[in-house]
């Protein structure tokens, strides 16, 4: 028996001693990436894939790329500091646990009750939970783990109105919480594992994914939702890449929030996609997704064919099929061209012909498009972008209602409430549906600037202005309509419908880390403009909003 425990001591010691630390996998908030994207960008060669999450082998892949000896001498450092953080786990056991603190607090001026929750300049999604940790691994040689547990004030305590719309304006309020009813108990949000070489990586778990390289969104996977359960497998080369995923969405009700989670009582809403990607130069790459959205009492395996061509298929009613398009250019050194192209619904002339005029759904795709500067400047980097994006009417949305077109009385099993690409989280309430793609929905179109200068892992400073169109379309809890109509004179319905609202904001954004400190003090500015004309009757909103936080973080091993 002692010979065998002998053994099995030497095996795990000799296991654990080969561990890789680039299987560690990086998620889209990772300020690694943050820092690889500037270097790539002020060197003239184009940023990684902006499909998240990362390994460190296809990191470390792709600073090689990278000439560090043309860069400047801030470059230089941190290409050092991004190549050392990379191996900075090259030991026998690789782990590393954190707990950080990050009080915020959150004031505005206006009360008016046309205010809601979407015109914080601080979004709601991206607000950092109170107390969080988290814990992670590289198990034997390259099988990597992560976990955490935040303690997030639920938003409807975070903000003092509990009303779904008007949320915490014309108050002072906080992410502070201590007593457990007001915590949101539906983390952990990062929490999966999976293994990585030099060319393949699978992950299962939950995380926040990205997929695009928008600064104000993204037109197929954004950033701004709190979680996405997912299994990934990404075989990357120094040309040619592929990525398969696959998500699992909770059905909806009518104000595309998650049904109560009883996983017998539930149909599938099977998300699938695929995605190839080509490093077609240095300074240019493209990639191509295709992939559907599946409604499904049964799980069948050929809906996660990774290679095949889901539209063709042809189970229509079952499914909703999409095409997404990303392109990356340098235009020079420090300065970077990227468009997005999303399809979500098209007729064919011959469709058009097919159809009986009332049957005929109407075309539905997005456009964003933007440079992004990162111009070496003293010690750090003039930053900024230049940003537009165009959503159509009915994007991200589906046609499935019976003619009384009344989404009260139809059952949802049958009509999805005319929702498709939204995603309903257990967490409900305003933080838990959003659409999978653009944050701010169909039926928009939007234009933001910003620009700023920052020395990496030192302090920064940005200001920024957006500016929106919004139509009538969207979720009924953002108080939008979700009526799909048909016919040939809604088909190529492209910009904002019914009453439109416009938007102006503007703001001031800053960042400093403390020397010495393991801390991050950061505030945000902002003043929001909305006006809108209905009935006739035109309406005008001001509000001023502050916002400040501090971070403390603690390596507890």
């Amino acid at each position: 028996m002692k010979k065998v425990l002998v053994i099995a001591c030497i095996a795990a010691v000799a296991l654990q001693a080969a561990a890789s630390p680039l299987s560690r996998i990086y998620s889209a908030d990772d300020e690694l990436y943050r820092h690889i994207e500037l270097l790539s960008i002020a060197a003239g060669i184009v940023p990684p894939s902006s499909a998240s999450p990362w390994s460190g082998y296809e990191l470390a892949m792709h600073l090689e790329r990278i000439d560090h000896r043309a860069l400047t001498q801030q470059g230089r450092s941190l290409y050092e500091a991004s190549t050392d953080a990379l191996h900075l786990w090259n030991k026998p056991y690789p782990h590393k646990a954190r707990i950080s603190l990050t009080p915020e607090i959150y004031l505005n001026v206006n009360g008016h009750e046309q205010m809601t929750y979407r015109d914080w300049g601080y979004d709601v999604s991206y607000r950092r939970p109170f107390a969080y940790l988290e814990a992670e691994a590289v198990l034997g040689e390259r099988f990597y783990s992560v976990f955490s547990a935040e303690a997030r004030k639920e938003v409807k305590h975070m903000l003092p109105d509990p009303g779904e719309q008007n949320l915490g304006f014309g108050s002072f309020s906080s992410n502070i919480v201590f007593s457990p009813e007001y915590v949101e108990y539906a983390f952990p949000y990062k929490a999966f594992a999976g293994t990585a070489t030099d060319s393949l990586t699978f992950l299962a778990g939950r995380d926040t994914l990205s997929w695009g390289r928008g600064n104000t969104g993204n037109l197929f996977i954004g950033d701004h939702a709190p979680y996405h359960d997912f299994i990934s497998f990404r075989a990357y080369g120094d040309v040619i890449s592929y990525r398969f995923l696959t998500m699992q969405f909770d059905e909806l009700d009518k104000l595309g929030r998650s049904r109560e989670f009883h996983i017998s009582e539930q149909n599938l809403r099977l998300f699938v996609a695929h995605r190839l990607e080509a490093q077609l130069s240095p300074r240019l790459s493209a990639a191509v997704t295709e992939g559907a959205l599946f409604y499904t009492s049964r799980l069948d395996l050929r809906l996660v064919s990774p290679v095949m061509l889901m539209h063709n298929f042809m189970n229509y009613d079952e499914l909703k099929n999409f095409f997404h398009f990303d392109i990356d250019y340098i235009l020079a050194p420090g300065l970077l061209a990227y468009g997005q192209f999303f399809l979500d619904q098209y007729q064919l002339p011959v469709e058009v012909e097919k159809y009986r005029e009332g049957d005929i759904l109407p075309n539905a795709f997005g456009l964003l498009g933007g440079i992004q500067l990162a111009k070496p400047a003293g010690a750090g980097y003039i930053t900024g972008y230049a940003e537009a994006v165009l959503t159509s009417t009915y994007l991200y949305l589906r046609r499935n209602i019976g003619e009384d077109d009344d989404i009260n009385t139809k059952h949802y099993t049958t009509d999805h409430w005319n929702l498709d690409l939204v995603q309903g989280t257990n967490i409900g309430g305003v933080r838990g549906t959003s659409f999978l793609g653009y944050r701010w929905g169909p039926d928009s179109v939007f234009t933001a600037v910003q620009i700023g200068y920052e020395v990496p892992r030192r302090f920064s400073i940005h200001g920024e202005v957006l500016f929106g169109i919004q139509g009538e379309q969207g979720l009924l809890v953002e108080g939008k309509t979700q009526l799909v109509p048909t016919g040939k004179e809604h088909l190529n319905q492209i910009f904002p419908s019914g009453t439109v609202e416009y938007r102006l904001t503007g703001g001031v954004s800053g960042e400093l880390n403390l020397r010495g400190v393991p801390a991050v003090l950061y505030g945000k500015v902002h003043a929001v403009n909305r006006w809108f004309v209905r009935e006739n009757q035109r309406e005008h909103v001001l509000d001023l909003q502050v916002s400040a936080g501090a971070q403390v973080s603690l390596h507890v091993f």
